[in-house]
């Protein structure tokens, strides 16, 4: 057992915008999949094979009807994936976007069982609750940051391998202050990183699953911290 300690303003504030974050990138991740879900059944060659861009966004809220996409012309679409790319993408982009729409209509022409309009409008209400979500994570996260640098000035959870600027304000918003934990083993079984306990009178079993007794976020933050570490530093890539 550990001992509670109820955080104080700052602290107690940080965890409520940890929470808040955490939740809407969940939320949008849901959104983005939905998306691509939707697309899949517009444009069964679908263009979207990455993360959803801006651009991305802007094709599908303004033509997400193939034949609407199609009868935008190469030149408008071009300009629209530009303008919102930062002109980062642009001809060969639209290009893409006109294929996987020329061949949906090749493949489904008008038949009555594809509502084009009704797909498309979904992916419409989908794009612009994505928006609204992601503007609300960033105005958490910009908040999120100030509470962080309050609690923990010097950002010494940032100068941990695998942490950075999301999962430092984890770290720090659920683990409270790390002197009231003995040693490391009672932060890990905090953590719920630790090996199940399984004794009897007769027998004491090893090698239990871990016992995921803990916030499951900060158990989340420490597993991807830790495959990040490995993937940029080539000593513990070689031990794990």
């Amino acid at each position: 057992l550990q001992q509670l300690e109820l955080p104080g303003a700052p602290a107690a504030a940080l965890d409520r915008r940890v929470r808040a974050c955490a939740r809407l990138t969940q939320a949008a991740a849901e959104h983005k999949t939905r998306i691509k879900d939707l697309v899949r059944q517009l444009m069964p060659v679908t263009p979207l094979t990455g993360d959803l861009g801006k651009a991305d966004l802007a094709v599908l809220e303004h033509h997400g009807d193939p034949r609407a996409l199609l009868a935008a012309g190469e030149a408008e679409l071009t300009r629209l994936i530009s303008t919102t790319s930062g002109k980062q993408q642009g001809h060969e982009r639209a290009r893409q976007w006109r294929d996987a729409a020329a061949a949906a209509v090749e493949l489904y022409d008008d038949h009555p069982a594809v509502p084009y309009g009704e797909l498309a409008a979904e992916v419409a209400s989908e794009v612009r609750l994505l928006r609204a979500i992601q503007a609300e994570l960033a105005a958490h996260a910009a908040a999120r940051e100030q509470h962080y640098l309050h609690v923990d000035p010097d950002q010494l959870a940032r100068s941990l391998p695998g942490f950075a600027e999301i999962s430092a304000p984890v770290l720090i918003a659920a683990m409270g202050r790390p002197g009231r934990f003995r040693d490391g083993t009672r932060f890990k079984s905090y953590v719920g990183l630790a090996p199940r306990a399984s004794e009897t009178g007769e027998t004491d079993r090893k090698g239990q699953p871990m016992s995921k007794a803990g916030p499951s976020l900060l158990r989340a933050t420490f597993v991807r911290a830790a495959d990040t570490a490995r993937k940029q530093d080539p000593q513990l890539a070689k031990i794990y």
